[in-house]
């Protein structure tokens, strides 16, 4: 719940940032935007994502040690090295690279920029996820999403820059919040401090374990982000804007559900693991799991139960027949890619054996190239979702499979049956009750499922949901009666 700030904000920021700007840009500009995110995605997975998950996962193990201060060091240096080799490779690519559209050549020029700021901050953040430093962490992503929307609106209205003011925003808003993060920042500090201290080897460990989870997470974008870069060889770049404002109303919402969850969760496993053993770990991890399920699949039900409203209230209408023909199987896909990156896939961190992470997600990114290739063209759009789905579904049962050779997971099957009682409950409470789709109907809809499911929940004391407030409650009764 701490970290609620840090997920509500930014998913309230994107929907408004899809409601603003589908309705200020068009269909090919927002395109060329989601083309450079894209691109941009890409590069902090292959250059950066391994110090962001090394910070993470030995944070706590360098502070148990009373090592914090050289590992910090040694994370910042990592960072300077990572930027110039991305800056010695992006720069011949984009001059070399040959695309139609001086429109997309001028947003992805701009992604440079964008990516080295929003990785410098990602970075801090590690380190104040891994340690647990919620109210901070809250203020950087809140204030990274605010800032971006704010700017680019400035962009986009003041000086008419569409596609590329999006993209501007951003970049001044990671920016600016990469020197709040730095700026008298604890972690910075000792890093300076220690900078006359070499970590002989240190960088090397950090390989050994983070280069595996580039690697997957390059294999990652290709399995979900690689689809955009097909749609606009095939249907173009207008196409490609209908895609991403799809992708990104389903994707985000559900996306700010599992890690308003794994945030936290995941750091207390490795705390478990770190402190207790095996078995407290994988305790923690059914927790975990139970609580993911309680709260991504009422989510996703309700996201496609209530598509129509959805749709007509955020998208705008250049951009709104289409997208509702593709919504609710990006929101089944955007499900299955949850389990697997906020759970499965944590084994493979906790087993330090990450380099099998290649052989779960790698026949899917496979997989996800050759359907795209194949059914873009007969089908549309449609193609790209349906490609997503069936890669995802392939995703997921290999990070299941493998996952196991690295640290054993247990699901807990019984919670999913109760939960998924208690969201047919809800949903069929909502479409009996069949409100307009107007902001207020909307609105209406989703407090009742919330109201109906949380009711449900209780009654089925999902995750012990029940006993705990019985317990507070009469705790609370106790503290009342008691004698002044």
């Amino acid at each position: 719940m701490g970290y609620g700030p840090a997920n509500i904000v930014p998913a309230v920021v994107s929907f408004l940032s899809i409601y603003v700007f589908t309705r200020l840009v068009s269909p090919e500009a927002y395109g060329a935007y989601a083309l450079a995110i894209s691109v941009a995605l890409l590069c902090q997975a292959v250059f950066f994502y391994w110090l962001q998950v090394g910070a993470t996962r030995f944070v706590a193990r360098a502070a148990e040690d009373q090592d914090l201060s050289a590992f910090t060091a040694t994370i910042y240096r990592a960072f300077v090295a990572s930027s110039i080799a991305l800056t010695l490779v992006y720069v011949p690519v984009m001059v070399l690279l040959p695309h139609p559209s001086a429109v997309v050549r001028a947003a992805l020029w701009l992604g440079l920029p964008l990516v080295l700021a929003r990785s410098l901050t990602a970075v801090s953040q590690s380190f104040n996820r891994g340690a647990l430093r919620v109210r901070r962490y809250n203020l950087i992503e809140c204030g990274q999403s605010l800032l971006g929307f704010g700017f680019g609106l400035i962009f986009v209205m003041a000086f008419h820059l569409e596609g590329h003011g999006i993209l501007l925003g951003l970049g001044a808003g990671a920016a600016a919040m990469a020197a709040v993060s730095l700026a008298g920042e604890a972690p910075l500090r000792r890093a300076r401090s220690a900078a006359a201290k070499p970590a002989p080897g240190r960088i090397a460990r950090l390989l050994a374990f983070g280069l595996p989870l580039t690697i997957y997470n390059a294999m990652n974008f290709v399995l979900s982000t690689s689809d955009r870069l097909l749609v606009d060889h095939f249907l173009g770049s207008a196409a490609v804007g209908v895609y991403s404002v799809s992708y990104n109303v389903m994707d985000r919402a559900l996306t700010s559900v599992f890690l308003a969850v794994s945030l936290a969760a995941f750091p207390l496993a490795v705390s478990k693991l770190e402190r207790e053993g095996p078995e407290a770990a994988r305790q923690q991890l059914s927790r975990n799991a139970t609580a993911l399920m309680a709260l991504a699949v009422p989510a996703c039900a309700g996201l496609i139960a209530l598509n129509r409203p959805l749709a007509a209230i955020l998208i705008g209408e250049r951009f709104r027949s289409e997208a509702l023909q593709i919504m609710p199987i990006i929101a089944l896909a955007s499900l299955l890619a949850g389990f697997q990156i906020h759970f499965f896939d944590h084994a493979f961190s906790l087993g330090k054996r990450t380099h099998l992470l290649v052989w779960s997600v790698g026949p899917a990114a496979v997989l996800n190239v050759v359907l795209n290739v194949v059914l873009l063209p007969r089908i549309g759009l449609r193609g790209a979702v349906y490609a997503t789905l069936a890669s995802y579904a392939a995703s997921l049962v290999g990070s299941i499979v493998v996952g196991r050779r690295s640290f054993a997971i247990d699901f807990p099957l019984r919670p999913l049956l109760k939960i998924g009682l208690c969201t047919l409950l809800m949903v069929g409470v909502v479409r009996l009750a069949r409100l307009p789709p107007t902001a207020l109907g909307l609105a209406a809809s989703i407090a009742l499922g919330a109201a109906s499911y949380a009711a449900a929940a209780v009654a089925a004391n999902i995750g012990g949901v029940r006993t705990l407030l019985w317990a507070r409650w009469a705790s609370a009764q106790s503290l009342q009666d008691a004698p002044p």
